[in-house]
């Protein structure tokens, strides 16, 4: 047994299981892209959709604090787009506070130079998607800029957002005020499959290491 992991030797001995190395937090349902991947941008711009629904602020600082009692010391941030949250330069902080490594998913879009220091300060690692390549003339993107809940068809809105966003962050790489690490991801599926050759050179231009996933479904 001491060679097992330790949630399987609780479960085999009947003990109580640890807590989990990592929990990952849905922290809004708004999104700033509309992604062809991705049916999540859609519950928000639906009639029956109540954004009071969603927890408050007050209310993850406190899922955030039951969890490091628990002895959670990691957490994964997704959403919807996570910096789309009005509040998440706080709650980064709360959970740096709280004794938590926190790794973010983003879109890219929304990054502001606030967030951007927030990231620097209270963030480990943020993961930027990049789904669509610049200058690829005559092929449909597979994300678009979502302006109040709606699809704008201006693919290259997203671009130039994501580029200004990875620009932000860059800056605080190798600072020693800041443990930041920033990557890409990069989705592949029907649309953009042809483009990952273009992809690679795209990180390579910007020095930054990319993942690539496949879609599900795709």
């Amino acid at each position: 047994l001491s060679k097992i992991p330790d949630v399987f030797a609780a479960k085999y001995k009947n003990e109580q299981l640890p807590a989990p190395i990592c929990v990952q937090i849905e922290i809004t349902n708004q999104c700033t892209t509309g992604c062809k991947m991705c049916n999540r941008w859609t519950w928000t711009s639906k009639s029956s959709y109540d954004p009071g629904k969603e927890l408050s602020t007050d209310e993850q600082v406190g899922i955030f604090t039951n969890l490091a009692e628990l002895g959670v010391r990691n957490m994964i941030w997704t959403g919807g787009e996570p910096v789309a949250h009005p509040d998440f330069v706080y709650l980064l902080a709360e959970a740096k506070r709280l004794g938590f490594e926190v790794g973010v998913l983003s879109n890219g879009v929304g990054v502001t130079e606030e967030i951007a220091d927030g990231f620097a300060k209270d963030c480990a690692w943020v993961r930027i998607s990049v789904d669509d390549v610049p200058n690829i003339s005559g092929r449909k993107p597979v994300r678009n800029l979502l302006k109040e809940g709606k699809v704008v068809h201006e693919n290259d809105g997203v671009i130039e957002e994501v580029g200004r966003s990875i620009k932000r962050l860059k800056k605080y790489i190798g600072r020693r005020d800041s443990a930041l690490k920033v990557s890409l991801g990069y989705t592949m599926q029907k649309g953009n499959i042809e483009n990952v050759p273009d992809m690679i050179d795209f990180a390579r231009s910007h020095n930054l290491p990319i993942n690539f996933k496949f879609a599900n479904g795709e």
